[in-house]
C-alpha cells in the first residue's frame, strides 16, 4: 500500500469518525465522552445567512482588492481594540484548521 493510499484511508476513517460523534453530540477523547451539541461549521454559516458576497466585507467595512478582502492589510494587530478573524480562502487556508487568527480587524463599535 502506498504512503498517499494509507493517508486517504486514515483521513476517511477520522472523518467518518468525527461526523459519527457530531451526529451523536458527543465528544470522545481517551475513553471519556462528553455530550454536548455540535454542528458543522457550514451549518452554521448558512443558518446565520452570511454569505460569500459581502455580508461581512459590509459589516466590518473590510477593504477589497478586486473581488477579495485585501487579507495583508489586517496582518498586523491594530493600536485599538480588535476582532480576530481568519482571511483568506486559497490553499494556505482552505486545507488546514487554523489555531490562530491571520488577520485583525479594528472593532469599529468600540466605545460606542
Amino acid at each position: 500500500m502506498s504512503l498517499l493510499t494509507y493517508k486517504f484511508r486514515v483521513y476517511k476513517g477520522l472523518f467518518k469518525y468525527l461526523d459519527s460523534m457530531i451526529k451523536r453530540n458527543e465528544v470522545e477523547i481517551g475513553g471519556i465522552t462528553v455530550r454536548t451539541p455540535l454542528s458543522r461549521f457550514n451549518d452554521l454559516i448558512t443558518d446565520m445567512g452570511v454569505n460569500r458576497r459581502g455580508d461581512v466585507i459590509e459589516a466590518f467595512n473590510l477593504i477589497v482588492r478586486g473581488n477579495r478582502v485585501a487579507c495583508d492589510t489586517y496582518r498586523n494587530r491594530p493600536n485599538v481594540p480588535y476582532i480576530p478573524m481568519i482571511c483568506g480562502g486559497g490553499e494556505e487556508v482552505a486545507n488546514k484548521m487554523l489555531i490562530q487568527p491571520n488577520a485583525y480587524v479594528p472593532d469599529m463599535d468600540y466605545g460606542q
